[in-house]
């Protein structure tokens, strides 16, 4: 599917275009699927929280990562992949945005998770 743009552009670049945009997709749905175990950790982290499951409403969904970074350290030889990612949670009262900060290499993998609503931020226990 091209958009407007696209359909400007002569075959070549356009082909290049369309390989590129399918490359990137197949690369974000990769990287979904990394996250699933930490989204749903995160979900039954949430839920646990009846302040945050009362202000939010239920059923509480969790929607698809829109925002995710990472970095990798090395101290003393001991690697360390800090991942960090954000998401929609929605409530059938309330919305907001977490952020979920993890290791990838700890045991229990999120360090901590953090909720949004209406600007006041809720810490979630891990």
């Amino acid at each position: 599917q091209m958009n407007d743009s696209e359909q400007l552009l002569p075959w070549p670049f356009r082909a290049t275009s369309e390989a590129i945009s399918k490359s990137i997709s197949r690369e974000l749905s990769r990287e979904q699927q990394k996250a699933k175990p930490l989204l749903k950790d995160a979900q039954r982290l949430i839920k646990k929280d009846k302040d945050l499951v009362a202000l939010l409403g239920t059923p509480i969904h969790i929607q698809p990562i829109f925002s995710g970074s990472s970095s990798t350290s090395t101290v003393n030889w001991k690697e360390t992949k800090r991942i960090v990612d954000r998401f929609v949670v929605e409530g059938s009262k309330n919305k907001g945005v977490a952020t979920l900060t993890a290791d990838k290499y700890k045991k229990g993998h999120i360090l901590a998770l953090r909720v949004d609503v209406s600007g006041i931020h809720y810490d979630v226990d891990t």
